[in-house]
């Protein structure tokens, strides 16, 4: 600790002086123009305005002395610049926005801002590393596999997807390379999806080692294969770190809506920590929740509501017991999630109490801020009610947690929960049916379905599949009957691609399928 604090306070007096004699220019902007609007409201430390910009400063010089040596250098100079300072950046990934647990078992206080900015340093350290240099920083599960995979999973919660799958391979490659785990290399989710082939590690080499060009969405679409852990080595089967590395991996692959590799890696963490004693029922409850969002969004309902109910008994007990904020959090998440499982198999008595439940307590943990929590068990409610037929309180609800949701993220910023929001209220104009309700409903959609393809970069997603069919619902409707084989053709494709072969038994698809052409 006392040695960062003396590098940073020297490459702070190393910027003022490259600013000095105008080597380096500096400029004053507000933190919300850089970092996503979800690491303020989910920064749970709040340092004060100067130190954060000390620390942004820094990171920012590191990175450009990082292009500029390893640009103009090779061998040994380039990679021993980046290994210095990619030592630095994970450094302060220390804690992640996961496992925020204290030694009494509390949740504690995470810094979600100065991880992004940590995340996004990685990524340009990176590439001038093989998987033997990384392990120079320290244990290579610490430092190797946890630390990048918390990072991965904070460039996912903002939407910065194809970033974020870089580090997750990062993490995986690395991994096998160490023989803490073997590779599956290449699964194939969905013959559908045989585009482009997918970059393999090989013993020894080099990382993935993308041109410039491969830094946005954009690589996302090219995707026919992806990579994938087959067996964990002996001596790391009780590996808690090894349980948390793959677990944010896994979160990664659901955002991207890759179920069988998100499913496959979450059942190994939680596998491992039943395994260890040792291991905490924050996170046990951490991998259930997990693992039983994956399965929930495939359709498979009932290991969704065994492992959503196991993650809330948990945590019911964590708020009996501590009855902190990240705990109310905690539990609210598994209450709508579980609310939303039971509503897709039209429990809605069920769906109904957990979601005032959840509302409830995550009002309670935050009853002044805008906050993600508070928005999702909004927008919980407004799907009860709209699924009930109460369209004027679901058009309420969803108003509040599409406010709520553009609070957090920021007004001009692409996000999946803004999107999702936006796609179910245009589903509920579509039910409204009036002439006004049907006008607002395309823009809804219009927007949705542009957020999704510019988050999902060309990717099949069954996010923007149910934007697509939605809007297909509408021309429907609304007699516009020649774009309407179209988007119900290219949600259809979308979803087989997503689910595989057995995508005509998913409720979607099934809805889908219903629709008058």
């Amino acid at each position: 600790s006392s040695d960062i604090d003396r590098r940073r306070q020297v490459i702070k007096t190393l910027g003022q002086e490259l600013c000095d004699i105008s080597l380096a220019t500096k400029k004053q902007v507000r933190e919300t123009d850089i970092i996503p609007g979800w690491c303020h409201s989910s920064r749970r430390v709040r340092h004060g305005r100067q130190g954060f910009q000390d620390g942004w400063t820094v990171h920012r010089v590191i990175q450009d002395v990082v292009r500029t040596d390893c640009e103009a250098s090779s061998g040994y100079d380039a990679t021993s610049v980046a290994a210095a300072s990619l030592s630095f950046a994970l450094a302060c990934s220390d804690g992640g926005v996961v496992d925020m647990e204290s030694r009494d078992g509390r949740l504690v206080a995470k810094d979600t801002a100065l991880q992004w900015i940590a995340a996004r340093h990685t990524l340009a350290c990176i590439q001038w590393l093989q998987p033997s240099h990384l392990a120079r920083a320290g244990s290579v599960v610490k430092w190797c596999l946890v630390r990048p995979a918390q990072l991965a999973r904070v460039l996912a919660q903002v939407g910065q997807l194809a970033d974020s799958l870089q580090l997750c391979e990062l993490v995986l490659q690395v991994g096998a390379e160490y023989g803490v785990w073997s590779m599956v290399h290449g699964l194939d989710t969905s013959s559908e999806r045989a585009r482009v082939q997918l970059t393999k590690a090989t013993a020894g080499g080099e990382l993935v080692t993308p041109d410039q060009s491969t830094h946005s969405s954009r690589i996302l679409a090219t995707r026919s294969r992806w990579l994938s852990v087959g067996r964990v080595g002996t001596s790391f089967k009780e590996h808690l770190g090894v349980a948390t590395a793959l677990f944010n991996c896994g979160f990664v692959y659901h955002r991207l809506a890759v179920f069988p590799v998100a499913i496959r890696l979450q059942s190994i963490a939680l596998g491992i920590r039943e395994a260890n004693p040792c291991a905490t029922k924050t996170a046990m409850a951490q991998s259930a929740n997990a693992l039983a969002t994956s399965y929930a969004a495939i359709g498979d309902t009932s290991r969704a509501i065994k492992h959503h109910g196991e993650a809330l008994r948990i945590r019911r007990a964590q708020v009996s017991s501590h009855g902190g904020t990240h705990e109310m959090e905690a539990a609210a998440s598994s209450m709508y999630r579980l609310a939303m499982v039971h509503l897709s198999v039209g429990r809605l008595d069920k769906a109904q109490a957990l979601c005032k439940e959840a509302l409830a307590m995550a009002e309670a943990a935050h009853p002044k801020d805008a906050h993600d929590c508070v928005a999702h068990a909004l927008h919980s409610v407004a799907q009860v009610h709209h699924r009930s037929g109460r369209y004027g309180k679901a058009c309420t609800e969803y108003q509040r947690a599409l406010a709520m949701f553009r609070a957090v993220h920021g007004q001009h910023t692409y996000h999946y929960d803004v999107a999702a929001a936006e796609t179910h209220l245009g589903w509920l104009h579509v039910d409204m049916g009036t002439k006004e309700a049907l006008t607002a409903a395309e823009g809804y959609f219009r927007k949705a379905v542009d957020a999704y393809r510019r988050l999902y970069g060309g990717m099949d997603h069954c996010d923007l599949a149910y934007a697509l069919h939605g809007l297909a619902r509408l021309h429907v409707v609304t007699g516009s009957f020649n774009s309407v084989r179209r988007l119900r053709d290219e949600a259809l494709a979308m979803y087989r691609n997503v689910f595989g072969h057995g995508y005509l038994g998913h409720p979607s698809v099934a809805k889908l399928l219903r629709l008058s052409v």
